[in-house]
């Protein structure tokens, strides 16, 4: 805003929270910034912004904004207070709060509106936000975040990991633990991700890379689902999109019941299936061995299962024929319907072995 003053005042306070404590902030006005570090005592700096026509009119809109600090015990608690019938004033007049606590702290933040970020802190940590961005980096073992509006990252955490949007982009890197994203519209792409996973959204294409869990369930109304994972033993996954594509990338010996159904879509498998039922828009069969399950469903868009990299199983002597099979494959010296049959008939001759043995 053009001929605008603005004045700004700086406070300062420090408090002898010690490890294991808890900070509660309840922020109105203005972004949030918490940050570990190696001292037993936390240190709050808020950033007092105003903007007025003139010096006297943003002194005024200053004084209706206050800090207010309460500490007792293992708590501290920090209040962003707006006088009634202030409205930020020209310009949005705010208080910006950088917070260091100890790395033991559980931290948790409620936010009508403003960025919210957290880093190195390795208590649990719950964020509640109307309208800003959140990022969260290096902290758990628990993390919540529930936000009306505004992106999510999430990088280099411990789970559970629980994010709840209304809008917005949602991206997680690195996670060790349980996954669980609900959001109402924005895609969600989530990666290097070592537990089980849950996203459910509206509208938004879905990404998920490098996944190792034992359940996966992706839900989405109107958005595209790709997810680069490995099966795992006795591993159920679920991918349902009422209009999207669904594209699966899995190791070539993965093992797995399969089964996929599009609506109005084509319907494909670019690896070799044992009992192989195939109909027009509906696809089953079994990946190598029936250790697991995937299941796809689409209401309108095409279901892909294509091979990747994946990451490599722990090498058994059971596998060894398979993978000269597939490779064959690979190299078209085999179709996949000679596959198929060359694959049953080793099943059969490794149960008949084992029958023996036993």
């Amino acid at each position: 805003m053009r001929n605008q003053i603005e004045r700004t005042d700086v406070q300062e306070e420090t408090f002898p929270l010690g490890s294991n404590g808890r900070l509660e902030v309840d922020q109105n006005v203005g972004s949030v910034q918490v940050t570990a570090w190696e001292r037993d005592e936390a240190q709050v700096r808020a950033i007092k912004r105003a903007r007025g026509a003139t010096d006297e009119e943003a002194r005024r809109h200053l004084e209706r904004l206050d800090l207010r600090t309460h500490f007792h015990g293992q708590l501290l608690e920090v209040e962003v207070v707006v006088a009634r019938g202030f409205l930020g004033g020209p310009g949005g007049s705010r208080i910006d709060l950088e917070i260091k606590v100890p790395r033991q702290t559980r931290v948790e933040v409620d936010s009508g509106s403003g960025a919210v970020s957290v880093e190195g802190v390795e208590g649990s940590v719950e964020i509640d936000v109307g309208a800003g961005e959140v990022a969260l980096r290096r902290v758990g073992p628990k993390v919540r975040v529930d936000t009306g509006s505004g992106s999510v990252l999430v990088e280099d955490c411990r789970g559970p990991v629980a994010v709840d949007t209304g809008t917005g982009r949602v991206e997680v890197n690195g996670i060790d633990g349980e996954l669980h994203v609900d959001t109402g519209l924005g895609p969600v792409t989530a990666s290097r991700v070592h537990g089980d996973v849950e996203v459910d959204t509206g509208g938004g294409d879905v990404r998920l890379a490098g996944v190792d869990a034992r359940r996966i369930h992706v839900d989405t109304g109107r958005g595209a689902i790709a997810c680069d994972f490995t099966p795992g033993h006795d591993g159920r996954y679920n991918f349902d999109a009422g209009i999207g594509r669904i594209e699966l990338t899995i190791p070539p010996d993965a093992s797995a019941e399969l089964e996929l159904q599009s609506d109005t879509g084509r319907v494909e498998c670019h690896l070799p299936l044992l009992n192989r039922d195939a109909r027009p828009g509906r696809l089953r069969g079994v990946l190598t061995r029936a250790d697991g399950r995937i299941i796809c469903r689409s209401g309108s868009g095409d279901i892909i299962v294509a091979a990747g990299a994946g990451r490599p199983r722990a090498p058994r002597v059971a596998d060894e024929d398979y993978m000269k099979v597939l490779k064959m494959v690979e190299e078209k010296r085999l179709t996949p319907e000679a596959a198929e049959e060359l694959l049953r008939a080793l099943e059969e001759e490794e149960d008949g072995e084992e029958a023996q043995g036993g």
